[in-house]
């Protein structure tokens, strides 16, 4: 007990002191220069949300239209640095929706593709424009043409049928400038299966099986009145495809 009672004063005096010290160690504290705030915390109160007018990126290309989350989303128009422009629907930053491509071509915008989008890609119904003259209406899957389609070629050519990654296949319809047609199967991008090949000029018709692009196990007959009339080439489905007007 007298060992203990003989430490009292020891012990009150090193509390005191120690009460002293976090008061003026949490006061100093407090006199601190604040840290500087993170980059995250800036990007955060930062986020682009809503419309913004045309923001710069450090590749030279350009966004203006809808924000959300600091992401590309909504409706807007992005402009590459060559001049190359997307304009229409974004999703989470990717072009998802309607919208339409349009290229620069010596010093010129060219519409190239105008029509549906997801995930970035051409996915939907849409026409295409090619540089070479062709056209392409119809839908696509994933970027490439799939399903049902027409294309003009620039040589007055038609084909109207089924597509299959981005190749005529299936059933379809071939209508050549010279009049010349082909009716019946296709795969990759060939005659190949039965089909019927109408030689205009010729007033003859074959009719039997092709092997990729090459009759085979056929007949070679006469062209009756009724085969010469050539049938009106429209689109299955014209309610899907989207015009290149239609903007």
């Amino acid at each position: 007990m007298q060992g203990s009672e003989k430490s009292w004063p020891f012990s009150i005096f090193a509390l005191t002191h120690l009460m002293h010290w976090s008061k003026k160690t949490f006061k100093e504290t407090q006199d601190l220069p604040k840290k500087p705030q993170s980059w995250k915390d800036a990007d955060q109160k930062a986020l682009k949300n809503g419309f913004r007018a045309t923001i710069f990126s450090l590749s030279g290309d350009s966004y203006r239209g809808d924000w959300k989350d600091h992401k590309k989303d909504g409706k807007g128009l992005y402009t590459w640095k060559d001049g190359s422009t997307y304009q229409g629907a974004w999703v989470q930053d990717l072009r998802e929706g309607t919208g339409a491509y349009s290229e620069a071509v010596d010093g010129r915008l060219t519409l190239v593709y105008n029509g549906e989008w997801k995930e970035d890609m051409m996915h939907g119904n849409g026409a295409y424009h090619y540089h070479n003259g062709d056209t392409y209406e119809g839908e696509w899957h994933q970027g490439k043409r799939q399903g049902e389609g027409k294309i003009t070629y620039a040589n007055g050519d038609v084909y109207e049928g089924e597509m299959l990654g981005d190749q005529r296949s299936g059933r379809g319809y071939l209508l050549l400038a010279n009049r010349d047609r082909y009716e019946g199967m296709w795969r990759n991008d060939q005659k190949h299966g039965p089909g019927v090949f109408y030689y205009h000029s010729k007033k003859q018709k074959y009719e039997g099986e092709w092997e990729e692009g090459t009759a085979c196990r056929g007949s070679l007959s006469g062209i009756d009145e009724s085969d010469q009339t050539l049938p009106v080439l429209e689109l299955l489905h014209p309610d899907k495809v989207l015009n290149s007007e239609r903007r």
